[in-house]
């Protein structure tokens, strides 16, 4: 390799993380049909995310179909990871994808602050907003669960990343750097898929 190979290499792979908008973890989500693909086979979902998610409901003592039902058992088995830059929204949506809509959407948010909007079950209620930061996590249970939501906004470098401005000045390509100036939002969730899953692999534990 020339000189300059490593640094190209760099900014060839900051140019395809820029490009990067979203990514599956667990049975995988055709983001077309908006269906899981349980003919294919798959990666568990790491465990320590799976195990955080699932203290995090147990913690909140949510029960089966609200107050008069017993205690909920949440199998978290899949993830959809949204990575934002700074001009980046998410329009209006529901997740009703999974075939449980009962059991919650725990979503994580990473790195820059956002506005989160909570809608109800028609677009023609007006959402609630809601200021999302680093470490913040959303839970959408019970009626929640089947409401529009969406991120009509990215608050780039008001990150609560510490030195956020010196990171961005310096385009560092560690995950500080990027935290600094993107946002990454992972929803875990249950599918209930019945895909193959392949043999848990050591990376899946980091």
């Amino acid at each position: 390799h020339g000189p300059g190979a490593e640094a190209d290499g760099g900014d060839s792979a900051r140019k395809i993380l820029e490009k990067l908008r979203w990514v599956t973890l667990g049975p995988q989500f055709d983001w077309t049909t908006r269906v899981y693909r349980e003919d294919e086979p798959y990666r568990e979902l790491p465990l320590k995310l799976k195990a955080l998610a699932e203290g995090l409901v147990s913690e909140l003592g949510l029960r089966e179909g609200g107050e008069g039902g017993g205690r909920m058992t949440y199998v978290a088995d899949a993830a959809l990871v949204n990575f934002y830059g700074h001009k980046d929204t998410l329009g209006g949506h529901r997740d009703d994808a999974e075939l449980d809509q009962s059991q919650p959407l725990v979503s994580m948010s990473l790195g820059c602050d956002a506005v989160f909007l909570l809608g109800q079950r028609t677009k023609a209620c007006k959402p609630t907003a809601m200021r999302v930061r680093s470490g913040d996590i959303v839970v959408l249970a019970g009626e929640a669960r089947r409401c529009y939501h969406g991120v009509p906004r990215i608050f780039t470098g008001l990150s609560g990343v510490d030195n956020a401005a010196a990171l961005i000045t310096a385009q560092a390509t560690t995950v500080q750097g990027y935290l600094a100036n993107h946002r990454i939002n992972i929803s875990v969730r249950n599918v209930a898929a019945s895909a193959p899953a392949l043999e848990q692999s050591s990376e899946s534990e980091e």
